[in-house]
């Protein structure tokens, strides 16, 4: 059976997808700004204005370096066999792209979440008792 909504052309053939012929802007999948500011402001020490131009900036090359690494770590992942980018995926692709020495620091971090994650799991399970 063929997929919902699919229609042939005059011709008999059919359409090519939409998805092939259209290209992504860097506008589209940019992170929030509010967010970015947010982390930027944690950083900074108190009283340091950012700009609404550094916003972006930030805004743009965030995006830009999380695209990049995950092309890494999809590359590392269909190396492996595998369809899913997991955490250490990310931590090689960090190695390859020349941010290795953030690695430590990364990994101590995401055990402190998943330790506060089990923790407030915890929690709702001791409330709903």
């Amino acid at each position: 059976m063929p997929p919902k909504g699919w229609r042939k052309n005059p011709d008999g053939t059919y359409p090519p997808p939409n998805h092939d012929h259209e290209k992504i802007s860097i506008d589209e999948i940019l992170f929030p700004k509010a967010t970015l500011l947010r982390l930027s402001k944690s950083v900074l020490q108190d009283g340091n204005l950012i700009s609404r131009d550094s916003v972006t900036a930030i805004q743009r090359s965030a995006t830009v370096f999380v695209s990049h690494l995950m092309l890494f770590a999809r590359n590392i992942t269909s190396e492996n066999g595998r369809s899913t980018v997991n955490t250490q995926d990310l931590c090689e692709a960090l190695e390859k792209v020349g941010y290795g020495s953030f690695v430590p620091t990364i990994q101590k971090d995401l055990e402190v979440f998943i330790e506060n994650k089990k923790q407030k799991k915890m929690r709702k399970l001791q409330e709903k008792e």
